[in-house]
């Protein structure tokens, strides 16, 4: 990981391809933006988004019955070549189709850089949007939960980010989600099958601060629901596009140079 990777030392140059350090230094701190501060939430600071269970820990079961295949991020940067049999392969961020970690949600959660969301709202939709990569979440309200859930799409309508309905509780916003693309899932920070749901709720606790949960529930991942607590609190300015497009655009180039370096492997094998 980077924390035992060595110092960054720009007269040494980069690290050799295939090595161990290979592609953990793609970023300094002229990209990035973590914040300043620790996570602060209903005027306390936080060691773990995690309320429930009071551990503070996600409660796993020993043997998960995942139904996705789980894709490796780090094999591609240990070996410099990546998951490039074909388009399907490419994980989801990397073609820029839905954000990186789990910015979108549903169980939204900030990343390394552009943790900014936008929440417009009318009678009848909340649209939430997603700084990177431009995703937005459109969301039906309803009267009631029973409304709400008497009005969900068919199932065999499956979106990236889920079928999302909502409606209000005294005063506070609830979102439950279902049927959420076992895909998208499998490259999440809140992994989820397609027989969980994901209940979130936002709640204006200050004019410049918004306390958002978000509880999963999964028998094939989880011991028990738990749920996470944070807060999104306002910033001065406008939000700008994220316009990333570029990991679809490139594929064919992409897919290319990867059977290029198939023949050039297979034809060193044959002049050995």
């Amino acid at each position: 990981n980077i924390e035992s990777g060595p110092a960054i030392d720009p007269e040494t140059g980069a690290p050799p391809v295939g090595s161990q350090d290979f592609g953990l230094r793609g970023y300094n701190l002229f990209w990035t933006d973590p914040g300043s501060t620790l996570a602060y939430v209903k005027g306390e600071y936080r060691t773990s988004y995690i309320i429930d269970p009071p551990n503070g820990r996600v409660p796993r079961l020993e043997q998960p019955k995942p139904d996705w295949d789980v894709r490796n991020y780090g094999a591609r940067y240990l070996t410099g070549v990546g998951a490039d049999e074909g388009p399907e392969i490419f994980p989801l961020a990397e073609r820029c189709l839905l954000g990186f970690g789990n910015t979108a949600g549903p169980g939204m959660m900030g990343t390394l850089y552009n943790s900014t969301y936008e929440i417009v709202q009318s009678d009848d939709y909340v649209i939430i949007t997603v700084e990177m990569a431009h995703d937005a979440r459109i969301i039906p309200l309803y009267g009631s939960a029973e409304e709400a859930r008497a009005n969900r799409r068919p199932a065999v309508l499956k979106q990236w980010l889920g079928d999302s309905v909502g409606w209000y509780e005294d005063g506070m916003l609830v979102v439950e989600t279902v049927n959420i693309n076992p895909k998208q899932m499998a490259e999440s920070s809140v992994p989820i099958t397609a027989e969980g749901r994901i209940i979130e709720r936002f709640e204006r606790y200050s004019d410049t601060e918004i306390v958002y949960q978000f509880t999963v529930e999964d028998d094939n991942l989880y011991v028990q629901p738990w749920t996470a607590e944070l807060s999104f609190h306002e910033m001065d300015g406008e939000m700008y596009e994220y316009a990333c497009h570029e990991g679809n655009h490139a594929m064919p180039g992409m897919l290319a140079g990867a059977r290029r370096l198939e023949v050039e492997a297979e034809s060193g094998s044959d002049d050995d």
